[in-house]
């Protein structure tokens, strides 16, 4: 069933999104985990989200990487 309402956006970035969410809300571990465990009930899954990050890190320069990763541990020291 998919609901269509005035502010649909299309499902990879809604995707996107949502995993964003789960990392930033529960850490990485834990967001990969919720996936798997969709997975193994044989739900519909996302996208592919290591090759998302896969791809999303390929296209960084090393100084991006680095400020993204000094960043990502600043705003989530309990990880």
């Amino acid at each position: 069933m998919v609901i269509v309402m005035e502010d649909d956006m299309p499902l990879d970035e809604l995707s996107k999104k949502a995993f964003k969410c789960l990392v930033d809300n529960f850490g990485y571990c834990n967001a990969m985990n919720y996936v798997l465990s969709l997975m193994e009930e044989g739900r519909r899954t996302p996208p592919n989200y290591s090759e998302l990050e896969m791809q999303r890190y390929d296209n960084m320069t090393d100084e991006e990487f680095l400020a993204d990763l000094n960043d990502y541990i600043k705003n989530h020291p309990h990880e």
